[in-house]
């Protein structure tokens, strides 16, 4: 893929929509290439990444090792245009679940001191990600609560 093809692709993830040709080249372009063949780690559950992935070809799928224990279907399957595990982004925080490619995919790897420059160099990129996070949060916080009200009755 060239640099406007993950600029493109970039563009398409919701967190980074909103931003700006420089800026989005910027990550394209200070982000490192991952290849992958099928089955391949991207990440091991319990790790605490420096930064996340952009799924730019293929697929990955989460898997779930409790849920695989239990005989279920392993966790969602992501394709191109995914943010994989977007927090590592802001925060230093070990990964849950392990990731792993669903068949030959590329990925972008973005480091967290990179996204934080962004950040600075940029304030209006910050607010605005405040304010995504913060809408997140919400509805999260909402989710629980619904789920809090069923189990109450």
């Amino acid at each position: 893929m060239s640099l406007a093809q993950d600029i493109e692709v970039l563009r398409c993830v919701p967190l980074f929509a909103g931003l700006a040709d420089e800026q989005l080249r910027l990550l394209a372009f200070s982000g490192e290439r991952v290849s992958l063949a099928a089955g391949a780690p991207a990440l091991a559950a319990g790790n605490a990444p420096d930064g996340a992935h952009v799924v730019l070809s293929g697929r990955v799928q989460v898997v779930d090792s409790l849920r695989r224990r239990r005989g279920e279907d392993d966790g969602a399957r992501l394709g191109p245009g995914s943010l994989v595990n977007d927090a590592a982004l802001i925060a230093e925080i070990d990964h849950p679940l392990a990731i792993v490619a669903d068949g030959p995919c590329e990925l972008l790897h973005l480091r967290r001191a990179v996204f934080r420059r962004l950040l600075a160099e940029f304030p209006d990129v910050a607010v605005r990600l405040h304010a995504e996070l913060t809408a997140r949060f919400v509805a999260f916080a909402d989710d629980l609560a619904r789920i809090g009200a069923r189990l109450d009755e």
